[in-house]
């Protein structure tokens, strides 16, 4: 039997080569394209939301200054770009010491301006050291909503740093959960990964100012913790029915802490946990640091009203 005689594959003619090299041009333009727009919109979109809340800063966070009647210094406070360091322990603000609603003191924070603008505020947060994080504090009904929201309601990645809806005292709760984005461009909470990233971060970042409406707390941080976005553990303990069920629960959080402080935390404390995402967050994994409140602060001079 005669074999069969294999084809020969014709070669490709000049043609068709030309089409398919010209396609696979157009392919790699159309993806660098496309990857520039995604990258030029992300960055417009991370700018609209850091010169929104450097305006918001601006306009209702003063400096923490001594205003004489007849008229009033602002302190310097430029910031290092890659610290968001300043010699002053304030925001950047236009407008100095407001006085507040019962006249008594003297508040960095124009509170009523900042609810007329937004009626979710609640109050301010300020990381001693570091005016990256420096922001109002939002609340409303569910947690969803100022995900994707700026303060002024503006749809933007950023979203807003918001009070979790369960906590139903607000910035008065036994455990406030705050929660805010780990952005890549340091915005919102984005340096809290500096806690384990740079060493020691911790020990010149040990404080956060908390203004609840008009009164300024300054809280520490006690601890430093990993967990899962469904903890049900950490994120669904807000209440607590007794001392003891407080005191329990802020032992485990410190057993299965990363970084643990020799702040104590007694049960007639009250605390807050800033949660953010570690990475980009969808693989559920969040890092927290817990902070306990310690002292009540006059803003008129910066002293201690209180101790806790």
């Amino acid at each position: 039997m005669e074999e069969k005689k294999k084809k020969t594959p014709r070669p490709m003619n000049k043609k068709t080569a030309k089409l398919i090299r010209y396609g696979v041009i157009i392919a790699a333009l159309f993806v660098f394209g496309y990857s520039t727009y995604q990258l030029v919109d992300t960055y417009l979109g991370y700018k609209e939301g850091t010169d929104a809340y450097e305006d918001i800063q601006n306009e209702f966070f003063g400096n923490l200054v001594v205003v004489d009647d007849d008229n009033s210094n602002a302190s310097d406070d430029s910031s290092d770009d890659e610290t968001g360091e300043s010699e002053t322990n304030s925001g950047s603000g236009s407008i100095d010491i407001t006085n507040n609603t019962s006249g008594d003191t003297l508040s960095a924070l124009d509170f009523a301006g900042l609810v007329a603008s937004n009626s979710d505020s609640v109050g301010w947060i300020k990381q001693v050291n570091n005016n990256y994080i420096n922001y109002p504090i939002v609340q409303t009904t569910n947690n969803d909503y100022y995900v994707h929201r700026l303060f002024d309601l503006t749809y933007n990645l950023s979203g807003s740093i918001f009070v979790d809806c369960r906590c139903s005292e607000a910035l008065e709760s036994k455990n406030v959960l705050i929660y805010g984005h780990n952005m890549y461009n340091k915005s919102m909470f984005g340096t809290l990964k500096y806690y384990y990233e740079k060493d020691g971060w911790y020990d010149d970042h040990k404080y956060f100012d908390i203004w609840s409406g008009y009164t300024h707390y300054r809280y520490e941080v006690f601890c430093l913790i990993e967990t899962n976005v469904n903890s049900t553990d950490f994120y669904d303990k807000i209440t607590f029915s007794t001392d003891e069920d407080f005191m329990e629960w802020i032992t485990k959080r410190r057993e299965e802490a990363t970084f643990d402080t020799d702040v104590e935390v007694t049960e007639d404390d009250y605390v807050v946990s800033l949660s953010t995402c570690l990475g980009n967050g969808r693989d559920g994994r969040r890092f927290i640091v817990m902070l306990v409140r310690t002292a009540t602060i006059n803003d008129e001079d910066n002293s201690v009203i209180e101790t806790w």
